[in-house]
């Protein structure tokens, strides 16, 4: 059974999506995501960013650890790369919808490759420090303490609020995907909802054939 489980102060909002085609290049995604870049760049600044009332609800989950990769707000990371390069970065048709609503909502998106992993999944605090491999194959630590998504067997598939780790990130072999979305003690679970719902629009609209489950939500 395909489920996620969420925590009381991370809730998850999910949605399944079934023949997909992942591209690396598609114009008309290309096309939609570019507005949303233009648009989110229109919309605020790096001060702006600085006081935003749903990025900062995230914040408290980030971790520094001095010399070391720091765990991050990835929708922040996302708007600083729109305000000083005017783009978000380029992987596939899949990646660039996640990327590009997340931007404009704000709110942390991670797409899995269903068939790669073991339901169910679940959001737990991880009981001792450990390293992974992020979607682009670079190593990130993360402490005890941070806020992962486990799959069945216990592999870690997501850090939370920051990046997919490389089991089952999704390529162009992919055919079935989950997108979840993470809540935050004050971030309206409604706006994480949209935010799905955003990216499976997206996808049933320019790849035809996909279908997309309506979104669920499981606070734990």
């Amino acid at each position: 059974m395909i489920a996620v489980r969420g925590l009381p102060e991370v809730p998850v909002v999910y949605s399944v999506c079934r023949n997909i085609e992942v591209k690396i290049t598609q114009v008309d995604v290309f096309i939609e995501t570019r507005g949303i870049v233009m648009s989110v760049r229109k919309s605020t600044d790096s001060l702006a960013l600085a006081r935003d009332p749903i990025i900062s609800r995230y914040r408290p989950f980030a971790k520094k650890y001095g010399k070391k990769p720091t765990i991050r707000v990835y929708p922040e990371v996302l708007i600083k790369r729109i305000l000083t390069a005017g783009t978000i970065p380029h992987y596939n048709s899949i990646l660039d919808i996640v990327n590009a609503v997340s931007a404009l909502t704000k709110v942390p998106i991670s797409s899995i490759d269903i068939d790669r992993v073991e339901f169910p999944l679940k959001l737990v605090y991880l009981t001792k420090d450990t390293t992974v491999r992020d979607f682009r194959g670079r190593s990130v630590y993360v402490a005890r303490g941070t806020i992962v998504l486990e799959e069945g067997s216990g592999r870690i598939v997501y850090v939370f609020p920051y990046t997919t780790t490389d089991i089952a990130t999704i390529n162009t072999s992919t055919k079935n995907a989950i997108f979840i979305g993470y809540g935050a003690p004050g971030v309206p679970i409604t706006l994480v909802t949209s935010s799905i719902k955003m990216v499976t629009t997206r996808i049933e609209n320019f790849m035809r054939g996909s279908t997309c489950s309506q979104p669920e939500i499981n606070a734990g």
